[in-house]
C-alpha cells in the first residue's frame, strides 16, 4: 500500500480532533486514513464521470444539505438506540455481557441476539416506517418475536440503532470492568 504525508490546516486539524474525541465518547472509532480514502475516491470517481461526458452531480444534488440531513437522521437513530441500550445494561445478566464481548460487541450479533423482549420491540417502534404501524397493532402478547429481517426496507435504521444500543452496553460493561471513572474511586479506597 502506498504511503502519502498529508498537511491538514490547524484549524481543520483542530476540528477533526474534536469530531473524533465526540465518536470516541460515543464508542466509535474513527481512521482517518478510511476517511481520506473515500474523500479521494469520490474526487476521482467524479473527475471520471466528468472526462466520460456525464453531468457533475454536485450541481443537480445539494450534497451538503442531504449529508447534514442524514448526519442529523443518524444521530437521532443512535441516540435513540444508545438509549434503549442504556436501559437495556440494567437488565443484561453476566452471562448476556460475555457473550457481546465474546462476539467482539459485533452490531450485527449482539443486535440479532437482544435477550429482553421489550428493548427489541423499543427498537422496532422507533425504526418501524409508519405504514408498518398496523403490523404493530395487528401483534399480539403471544406473536413471535420480530426480527428485522422481516422488512427489509428498515435494516440500515435497526443498523444504526444497534450500534447506538450495542455502544452502550459495551460501555457500561467497560465500567464494571474498571475501565472507566469509578476506576480511580476504587483504587482509593484500596
Amino acid at each position: 500500500m502506498a504511503r502519502f504525508n498529508v498537511y491538514l490546516p490547524d484549524s481543520l486539524a483542530g476540528r477533526f480532533k474534536e469530531y473524533a474525541l465526540m465518536k470516541k465518547q460515543q464508542g466509535e472509532e474513527i481512521n482517518l486514513s478510511q476517511i481520506l480514502q473515500g474523500a479521494l475516491q469520490a474526487e476521482i470517481d467524479r473527475a471520471e464521470r466528468l472526462m466520460a461526458g456525464h453531468p457533475d452531480l454536485d450541481t443537480l444534488v445539494d450534497v451538503a444539505a442531504l449529508r447534514a440531513r442524514f448526519d442529523q437522521h443518524r444521530q437521532n437513530l443512535y441516540r435513540a438506540g444508545y438509549e434503549i441500550g442504556a436501559k437495556q445494561a440494567n437488565r443484561l445478566d453476566y452471562a448476556q455481557y460475555r457473550y457481546c464481548e465474546s462476539v467482539g460487541w459485533d452490531v450485527e450479533k449482539v443486535g440479532k441476539n437482544i435477550p429482553d423482549q421489550q428493548a427489541r420491540d423499543e427498537l422496532f417502534d422507533i425504526a418501524l416506517p409508519e405504514g408498518d404501524m398496523a403490523d404493530q397493532q395487528q401483534r399480539g402478547p403471544d406473536a413471535p418475536p420480530r426480527s428485522w429481517d422481516d422488512n427489509p426496507e428498515f435494516v440500515g435504521v435497526m443498523l444504526v440503532m444497534e450500534e447506538g444500543f450495542v455502544a452502550a452496553v459495551r460501555q457500561a460493561w467497560e465500567l464494571i470492568q474498571g475501565a472507566g471513572p469509578e476506576t480511580s474511586k476504587r483504587t482509593k479506597k484500596a
